[in-house]
């Protein structure tokens, strides 16, 4: 499988002030989210439909959000219908969610499918 990383360009460093609960749509956090690899998405035809444009056409370019599986926290609710909730959230696991201190916010898991962090 292709790396993020290999798809969207290298990691652009970021001195931006972070914030908790403001979470830049960016490629340094789109390399660090988890949601592609998440349970949740494992059998989503939508989502690897997602990856696999990415991978043909996006190639060093950074991606709309609605054409990244992913990032949910930032970029809201997912536009695949396919994904299964019922499967275990990596997000306590990712880098992002951690920066962010994101298990303090309101909505604590499933950002695909509730929404982004408030």
């Amino acid at each position: 499988m292709v790396s993020l990383k290999s798809i969207i360009g290298k990691k652009e460093s970021s001195k931006k002030e972070k914030t908790a609960g403001d979470i830049p749509f960016e490629r340094e956090n789109m390399v660090r989210c988890l949601c592609p690899q998440c349970e949740v998405q494992k059998n989503s035809q939508c989502a690897h439909d997602k990856m696999l444009m990415l991978q043909i056409s996006m190639r060093g370019m950074s991606p709309e959000p609605s054409e990244f599986p992913g990032m949910y926290c930032a970029n809201g609710k997912a536009s695949c219908d396919d994904l299964d909730p019922n499967n275990q959230c990596k997000c306590p696991n990712c880098e992002v969610w951690k920066e962010y201190e994101l298990n303090s916010k309101q909505i604590s898991n499933y950002f695909c499918q509730n929404g982004k962090a408030k």
